[in-house]
Formats: structure tokens, sequence, C-alpha cells
């Protein structure tokens, strides 16, 4: 724990989870209090970043309250009871509308709620609303027909990435201590990246998924936010295994937050620019990623090149994630086809257009790339690359200029993919500011059911002190 005095130095490290649940149990702050703080704090940023398209104020403050009562009375279920979050609009929340970032759903207040929301309810977290994404979660930047372009929260002229752009660029403006989001390519870690915070894509299966994402088990829940710490809390949380989910993991929950101590010390890290297949990368980000490595190896680490070359499965990710959509949508009325914008028009036309014998190839692909990363691992515990390729970049847009003649708008962001496919855990970390004053991410891959040592590795390049920025500071000019 952080003194009083550091606490005030970094505002960040007095807005945690620990410093909360140690001021709620002290009596100097109480859940009421954090909601009303995360709720103003919203009021004032969402106006330029577009973060939350839904926010319901008495709902967030009934939930404090209850909170509130049950510190009162010594009956706190958690360390979460009383924590302000943020849900990603491709979870069902009771209360709120289910929209998707489409203009195809329906406004009704949903009556269920995903199992990641509801655990992290029983746990006593405080709702503070639905963050945006682009229409069903398909895209790399946040831009849908419902709720329009979401901006970074460093620079609102820059894009905050996606598809869980509105929940990291919330936790980037200090709306919140943390984000419930999704990763079905990167979803999670490309505009965590972007935003300067923290995010986990877990192993598939840890955290169970329903209703069903259109991307199938490509898909992942995990968690935005400011620390490293504070991720490990929420996994804490979010991560039993569910019966009624296939891909399930079975094995025992990993001790998260006792795991952060045991350091990374003799841990084998292999490091790729590239891996094999990378367009091209910013001279400014890979040189940050590469300076961190160096804090690895004073960590203890043996840290070295990896021979990573793969072959790009990106077609292979393209069949297997598109044709999720087209069979999701299928029954889609004419009418409602007409209201899509031309973004996920394009998903559903893909996916469409390939028949059985393409889908049964993009699995013999996946099950090959499963292969071959595996051998990588034989010698490493931890494979480390730039979480993405560029820095922010233009809002409007939906791939940088630099990469626009490479005729694959996912080229910009060619390593979160391939570990969706192999179901292995990746983080990144913040570890550095470019010249533009935009946040560079660092992408920290482990092995299935490795969230740990990701985490432990994560928290070694936080502790480095390489990102500044100020979360809580006040939101730009619009």
């Amino acid at each position: 724990m952080q003194s009083d005095t550091a606490q005030k130095a970094d505002p960040k490290a007095r807005h945690s989870i620990s410093s909360l649940g140690q001021r709620y149990r002290d009596g100097s702050h109480g859940p009421v209090a954090e909601a009303e703080s995360a709720l103003a704090r919203l009021a004032a940023w969402n106006p330029t970043i577009n973060a939350v398209c839904d926010v319901r104020p008495e709902r967030t403050l009934e939930a404090a309250k209850a909170s509130e009562a049950r510190l009162r009375q010594g009956k706190a279920l958690g360390p979460l009871d009383g924590v302000t979050f943020t849900i990603k609009d491709t979870f069902s929340a009771t209360g709120y509308p289910f929209r998707r970032g489409s203009l195809t759903t329906s406004d009704a207040l949903a009556t269920e709620n995903s199992p990641a929301v509801e655990r992290l309810l029983k746990a006593g977290a405080v709702p503070l609303g639905i963050t945006t994404t682009p229409e069903f979660g398909a895209g790399l930047v946040t831009i849908s027909p419902l709720t329009g372009v979401t901006r970074n929260a460093w620079d609102p002229s820059k894009t905050s990435g996606g598809s869980s752009g509105g929940a990291a660029a919330s936790i980037a403006a200090g709306i919140g201590s943390f984000a419930l989001a999704t990763d079905s390519g990167g979803s999670i870690r490309i505009p965590s990246a972007l935003n300067g915070v923290v995010g986990l894509k877990p192993t598939g299966g840890r955290v169970p998924y329903r209703p069903a994402n259109l991307a199938g088990n490509l898909a992942c829940p995990g968690p935005i936010a400011r620390s490293v710490e504070d991720i490990a809390y929420v996994m804490a949380a979010l991560g039993n295994s569910d019966a009624q989910d296939p891909d399930a993991l079975l094995d025992p929950l990993p001790d998260y937050l006792s795991a952060l101590a045991l350091g990374i010390n003799g841990v084998r890290i292999g490091y790729s620019p590239s891996l094999g297949y990378a367009k091209w990368v910013d001279p400014e980000v890979e040189a940050h990623c590469s300076a961190a490595l160096a804090h690895f190896a004073n960590a203890g680490a043996v840290v070295g090149e990896s021979s990573a070359s793969l072959n790009d499965p990106i077609e292979a990710y393209k069949t297997l994630f598109m044709c999720g959509y087209a069979y999701g949508l299928r029954n889609m009325s004419a009418a409602s086809m007409e209201l899509l914008g031309p973004d996920i028009k394009q998903v559903l036309e893909f996916g469409r257009g390939k028949s059985l014998t393409d889908y049964l190839d993009a699995q013999a692909t996946r099950r090959a790339l499963t292969t071959a990363v595996a051998a990588i691992f034989e010698d490493i515990d931890l494979l480390v690359t730039p979480t993405v390729s560029v820095t922010a970049f233009d809002a409007e847009r939906i791939q940088p200029k630099e990469f626009e003649a490479y005729n694959e708008t996912r080229a910009w962001s060619p390593f979160g993919y391939p570990f969706n496919l192999t179901h292995q855990p990746a983080a990144t970390v913040p570890c550095g500011v470019s010249r533009s004053g935009l946040p560079i991410g660092l992408h920290i891959v482990g092995k299935r059911g490795a969230e740990t040592l990701v985490l432990r590795a994560a928290r070694t390049i936080e502790r480095a002190g390489l990102f500044t920025l100020d979360y809580f500071r006040d939101p730009p000019s619009a």
C-alpha cells in the first residue's frame, strides 16, 4: 500500500480499488460520494469524448446507497463493493437497453444480466452506464450509426480505437475505476493502448459470455483499468467457471492479487517487433517498446529477440469472425438491413460469401497456428510485441493514412487477433508517450491459463514509470 503522501502525488493511486477500499473502511470516503464524483466526471467529459451512451444516475446512486449501507453494517461483499464501473454495449445489463451500437436494436430495457455483469453486481460494484462500441462490436475504431464517433481521451481529434473504444476512453478520462469490455480480435487491447490504460484479454473460456457473442469463441470478456493491480481485483470477481458455457475453463481460478508480488525473476521473455508479417510499425512505437525490455531484464527476466515468424492468419481470422456475424444476423429483416451502417454490411457480405469448405479451412489454419505458437513458447514464457503499429490517428478514419495502400483495414493492428485464435491471454500496458503526446502500449502474451504471469510482467513495466500522463485532469475544451 502506498503512503498518503505518495497517493496525493499520484491521483491514480488515490483512486485505485485498494485505496478506495481503505477509505471506505476508515470512513473518510463512501460509495455514494464516489458515485457522485464519477457521475460528475462523466458529465464533464462525455460531451468531448462520447464514451458513454446510456447513463441512469438513479440506478447508479441506488446501487451506491446499497453498498454504503452494507459497509456501515460491516457486511461488504468484497473489494469491489462500492467501486464504480462501466459496461460495454456488448453485454446485457438489466435496467439498460441492449443496443450494441445499432439502429436495428430495441431501446427496451434488458431484463437479464450477462454472466460477467451479474458477477460484478454480486461483488457490489456500482454501474455508471453503458459505453459505446462500433455496430455490433465489429470494428477497430468506435464509430457507429447509433452513437457516432468516440474520441481519444488524450487528444479528442484522434480515435479511441475499438471495439471497446468507449470503455478505454472512459477509464483514461478518470470516469469510474474500471470498465467491463470484450475482445474478439484486439478489441480490449487496441483502445487500451491508444488511450494509455491497462487492458487484459484473459485466456479464452476464463470469463463466460452470454448471450453468445456474434464472433463465437473468438470473443472474450475482460477488464480495462488504470493499473495492473485494479485488473487483478476485477479478474478475481470475473473469472470463475460457468457450467452453461461449453468453452469455459475448468481449472481453479488463479490468485491474481497474490501473484503480483512474485515478480518476473528468471522468466524467459522473447520480443518480436513484427511476428514475421506486420506490414509496418511506426519507428517511434517500436523504439518505446524495445526500450521497455530493459526493465524486464532489470527485474531479473531473461530477455531476448524471439524467432517468431508466423504466417499472417488474417484471412482465417476474418472468415471465422465474419461468418459468425453472418450466421448470428441471418434472420435480420430487410427493413433492419437498410438501417445497418456500411462497415457491418461489409462484414455480413464477406461472411455470406464464404462456403463451408472455406470455414473448415479457416479452422484448420487456426489449429496450425496454435501448433506454431506452441512451438515458439517452448523456449519462452512470455512473448512481447507492440500492441498496435501506430499511435492514435484521426478520429473519423477507420485506418491510418500510412496503411491505405495495403488493402486490409486491420493491417495497422496485426498483433491482436492471432491470440484470439489461439485463446492465449494477452495484456497491454502503457510503455511511453509519443512526441505528440499520445500513449504507446506494450503487448504481453502468455501461455493459455497464464494470466497471472502476464500481469506480473505488466506490473514490472508499470512500476518503471514510463507513462506519466494525468488521468484526473480537467477535460479539454470542446
